[in-house]
């Protein structure tokens, strides 16, 4: 019974296809530009980051000395790993060749790698033992960078490129879209021990200087309050200077060594961007429904011209719920056909709003994910409804067998007026034997 009613459906979207293409256009604008919005809300609030497995067993610790996350790592049980790393705000230049390309680095610990679960995309990452002070100068690019630097090609492990005067040798590729647990875009990751900083290699030893974030992965059928409980002994143990001590607090927003989910600090940093995401959301959802409301009165505008037609489907034996239910798979049709061009369109918006809005925010390597599949097909379910319901129900409601009626006395008023029309014309255009009649005379 469904398929025929789609059958129908279609037949009678092909008798119309202007109406169809304008209802499909203005609904795949108005759910692709509220799927975009959500989409960037989920990247932003939910999605985990990319390549990391296990992310809910991912803390961040608020812990921002370099030599406060080695007693972390050296002495704490209740984590399988311990990482530091630190994206600088703006891009650094690095030369590659004879070429100067600014690039978004991250200085990141050995063990970022392992503890987050990710696998090179080529070649491999350098090791603890090489991430040391006085260690190898080695360094593994991200993704989008080996594809816009070397075009993609196997033969880059190996070379250099020189990073605040130190020539790095190429050891790996980062997989697509892995930014460690970073927001942006990260075209470059050094090991953090063997990096050139302002302030020396006191950035190393001195807990004066807060700068690292700290993440790690908790050990099996350790809770998060055990982990935090460990992490603030192991701090205080390295902070016994009352005077130090306060301004940590201070800094570290008054829980200093506090164990959070991954995400919590995601959306930290995500902090400044979210009103603005949510701005978005709003108008978009808001262009949505302007949207319905415009295809809904195209809809409500066909069934006044296709009423007739409903009623003699109606004296055929068709009921009412059938008729309606009819319609509203046709509306339901046209919804998920603008709800999948949409779900296209977004995939260029969402590259668009990055690019000119959310910079700070990187892309991800395929932004239509299962969740946001679901997300667009919930959009089209509810638009199919807002836009269908009303003018399916006002086709078959009244009482249709005036329109019948109505229709019978319409073609007998066409028929007389044809009939009118064929008489007048009769009337006033000569015949060949009326001329005759009158230039002849009758014969004697």
């Amino acid at each position: 019974m469904i398929t025929a009613a789609l059958i129908a459906a279609r037949r009678r979207l092909a008798r119309s296809p202007g109406f169809a293409v304008a209802v499909i256009g203005s609904l795949a604008l108005g759910i692709g530009a509220d799927v975009t919005a959500l989409g960037l809300a989920d990247a932003l609030l939910f999605r985990p980051p990319a390549h990391v497995n296990d992310v809910d067993r991912v803390v961040d610790i608020r812990i921002r000395t370099y030599p406060d996350y080695v007693d972390l790592r050296d002495q704490a049980r209740s984590f399988r790993g311990a990482a530091a790393w630190w994206a600088p705000p703006k891009p650094y230049a690095i030369t590659v060749g004879e070429r100067i390309v600014p690039v978004q680095q991250m200085f990141a610990s050995a063990s970022l790698f392992p503890v987050l679960g990710v696998q090179p995309w080529i070649g491999r990452f350098y090791t603890s033992a090489e991430d040391q002070p006085g260690g190898p100068h080695l360094a593994v690019l991200g993704y989008g960078l080996w594809r816009r630097l070397f075009g993609g090609g196997h033969d880059v492990l190996g070379r250099t490129l020189r990073v605040a005067g130190d020539v790095y040798t190429i050891v790996g590729v980062a997989p697509e879209g892995f930014n460690g647990v970073a927001l942006g875009n990260i075209d470059l990751f050094l090991p953090i021990t063997t990096t050139k900083f302002d302030a020396g290699a006191a950035r190393l030893t001195s807990r004066d200087y807060s700068w690292v974030r700290v993440l790690a992965r908790l050990a099996r059928g350790v809770t998060m309050a055990q982990a935090q409980a460990e992490a603030k002994v192991i701090y205080r143990r390295g902070n016994p200077d009352s005077k130090t001590y306060p301004w940590q607090i201070a800094f570290l927003g008054g829980q200093p060594a506090a164990v959070h989910p991954v995400m919590e600090q995601r959306r930290e940093l995500a902090a400044a961007d979210i009103p603005v995401t949510l701005w978005l959301a709003g108008v978009a959802t808001a262009v949505l429904l302007i949207a319905c409301a415009n295809v809904g009165g195209l809809l409500l505008a066909r069934a006044a011209r296709t009423r007739r037609e409903i009623a003699m489907r109606a004296a055929l034996g068709g009921s009412r719920a059938r008729l309606a239910g009819g319609l509203l798979l046709e509306s339901g049709s046209l919804a998920v056909a603008g709800g999948l061009l949409g779900l296209l369109l977004s995939r260029r918006a969402d590259a668009l709003i990055r690019g000119l809005i959310l910079t700070d925010v990187a892309p991800v390597p395929s932004p239509v994910n299962g969740r946001l599949i679901a997300l667009a097909l919930g959009v089209t379910l509810v638009t199919a409804l807002l836009c269908g319901v009303w003018p399916a129900l006002a086709s078959v409601r009244g009482n249709l067998s005036l329109e019948i009626a109505s229709a019978g006395r319409s073609v007998a008023t066409a028929h007389a007026r044809a009939r009118r029309v064929l008489l007048v014309v009769q009337l006033g255009w000569p015949s060949r034997t009326s001329e005759t009649s009158v230039l002849v005379p009758p014969m004697s």
